[in-house]
C-alpha cells in the first residue's frame, strides 16, 4: 500500500521511490542481457512514470560489444523488477529504455513505464477500491457520499484532483473503477484518468501506478463552461450514479462505446471549432445508431410500396448494371437512417426541433465539402450539438430534473426532458 505521503505526491506529479535494486532484463539489441543496480521510479511530468538505473550489465555467453562498447538510444519492452526502500516489489509493464555501456564505467539506463504494479500485500484496513484522479473536477461538495446498489462510494475534493474510495459487502463488478472514470467524464464534463489505484482482493491489496492516456482538454470555446449538468448535488448524484450503472453495460475490458464517442469528443475541441462541430455530429449518429436502432425505420405502408417498387424493377429487362442499382437504392431506404431517426427524436424528445436543424446544417455541410465562414454562427452550432449529445444520453440513462440550458442568453435552468414549445 502507498502512504498517505506517497498518494500526495502523485497528486502533485512528484512520486518518486528510491530503489536499492532495479532489474531490467532486456530484449532488444543483446538478447539476453540484464541491467542490474539501484536507482529510482519516478513521476515524470506529461509521460506518465520513469526509471534511472546505475549498474551493471551482464551479458549472455558469447555477446560481443562493438569497439566503442556502447549500446545507445536502445529502444525496446524489456520486463522491469525493482525493491524499493520499504521493501515493497515492483514490476513494470509497457517499458521503453536506452541503455549506455561504458567499457570502463557503469551501465546507466533510464526510461518510461507504462504501468507500475507492486506485489501483492496483507492489509488490515483498505477499502475495496481506492482511486486517485488528477485533474480540475470541481465536486458540489468538499465529501460526496453515493450508494450504488450496495456499493458506498466517496469521492473527496482535494488540491488538484479527486480521490474516490468504494466500500461493500460484496466484490466490486469487473472494471468498475473504469466505469467510476467514465462516470465522472460525463457528469462533469473533463476527461478524467486514475493515475493510481489500490484494490483489495480478500486480506490484500494490489496496488497499480498508471499513465494516463488522456488528461483534460482546454477548448478555444472554453468546453468545461459549456457543459449543460447543473451544479445541483442532487441533481449530479442522479446522474453520476445513472452513467455508471448504463456504463457497466459496456464491453468488458474497454470503454463503454458512448464514453469513447465522449472522449473523442472531448479531444476534438481542443482543436478547432470546425473539428469540433464535425466530430459532433458523427458522434450522435453513431450513438442514434446505437442506442435507438428502431428509430428512423419506414412505416409500415412505406415498406409495403418499397416492396411493390422493388419488385417491378427486379422485372424490368433494361440494364442490368442500372436495375441493380435501383434495387440497391431501395434497399438502402428500407432500413433505419440516422436523419430520420434525429427527426422524430427532435419531435418526441428528449431532443428539440434546433438540434436536428444544427446536426443536419453540420453534418451534411461538411459531407459535401461546404463550409461555415461566419465562425459566431458556428460555434453557436456547436454548443447546439454538444447539448444535443448530452439530452442523448440523459434520455438514454433515465435522467429527469433541472439541466443548465447553455444554447440561451442566460444560461437559464430548465427541466429535463425539455418541452417541445419553448
Amino acid at each position: 500500500m502507498l502512504t498517505d505521503a506517497e498518494w500526495s505526491d502523485l497528486l502533485q506529479g512528484t512520486f518518486r521511490l528510491s530503489c536499492p535494486e532495479i532489474v531490467i532484463e532486456s530484449t532488444g539489441l543483446i538478447d539476453g542481457a540484464s541491467t542490474t543496480g539501484q536507482g529510482l521510479l519516478l513521476q515524470q511530468a506529461g509521460t506518465g512514470f520513469g526509471f534511472n538505473v546505475t549498474g551493471t550489465i551482464t551479458l549472455p555467453v558469447g555477446a560481443i560489444l562493438g569497439q566503442t562498447g556502447r549500446l545507445a538510444s536502445l529502444e525496446e519492452t524489456p520486463p522491469l523488477r525493482a525493491i524499493d526502500a520499504k521493501g515493497r516489489r515492483w514490476v513494470g509493464e509497457g517499458v521503453s529504455s536506452t541503455a549506455t555501456l561504458e567499457l570502463d564505467g557503469p551501465a546507466v539506463v533510464s526510461g518510461r513505464v507504462r504501468r507500475l504494479r507492486a506485489a501483492m500485500q496483507k492489509a488490515d484496513a483498505c477499502p475495496l477500491l481506492r482511486l486517485l484522479v488528477p485533474g480540475a473536477i470541481r465536486l458540489p461538495v468538499a465529501v460526496w457520499s453515493l450508494e450504488d446498489e450496495g456499493i458506498l462510494l466517496t469521492l473527496t475534493q482535494l488540491d488538484g484532483g479527486v480521490e474516490i474510495t468504494a466500500e461493500g459487502s460484496a466484490p466490486l463488478p469487473v472494471g468498475y473503477d473504469s466505469r467510476i472514470e467514465e462516470a465522472l467524464w460525463f457528469t462533469f464534463g473533463e476527461l478524467a484518468a486514475a493515475v493510481a489505484l489500490e484494490r483489495r482482493i480478500g486480506s490484500e491489496v494490489e496496488t497499480v501506478l498508471c499513465q494516463p492516456s488522456f488528461s483534460g482538454t482546454v477548448s478555444p470555446l472554453g468546453w468545461p463552461l459549456l457543459h449543460p449538468l447543473p451544479r445541483n448535488k442532487a441533481a449530479l448524484a442522479q446522474i453520476f450514479l445513472r452513467y455508471l450503472k448504463y456504463a457497466q453495460g459496456g464491453p468488458e475490458g474497454s470503454y463503454h462505446q458512448t464514453s469513447g464517442n465522449l472522449r473523442t469528443v472531448h479531444s476534438s475541441m481542443s482543436s478547432t471549432v470546425e473539428e469540433g462541430a464535425l466530430v459532433l455530429a458523427v458522434a450522435i449518429e453513431a450513438f442514434v445508431r446505437r442506442e435507438y436502432p428502431g428509430r428512423g425505420a419506414p412505416s409500415p405502408d412505406a415498406l409495403n410500396a418499397l416492396d411493390a417498387i422493388a419488385e417491378l424493377v427486379a422485372g424490368w429487362e433494361g440494364e442490368a448494371s442500372v436495375r441493380d442499382r435501383v434495387l440497391g437504392c431501395i434497399g438502402a431506404i428500407r432500413k433505419p437512417n440516422p436523419r430520420s431517426a434525429l427527426r422524430e427524436l427532435s419531435k418526441s424528445g428528449p431532443l428539440l426541433p434546433e438540434h436536428f436543424v444544427a446536426w443536419e446544417a453540420t453534418r451534411h455541410g461538411a459531407a459535401h465539402g461546404q463550409s461555415t465562414e461566419d465562425k459566431l454562427e458556428l460555434i453557436r452550432r456547436t454548443v447546439q450539438l454538444y447539448q444535443a449529445l448530452v439530452f442523448l444520453i440523459l434520455g438514454r440513462i433515465g435522467y429527469n430534473g433541472p439541466i443548465a440550458d447553455r444554447t440561451s442568453d442566460g444560461w437559464p435552468v430548465i427541466e429535463f426532458p425539455p418541452s417541445q414549445e419553448r
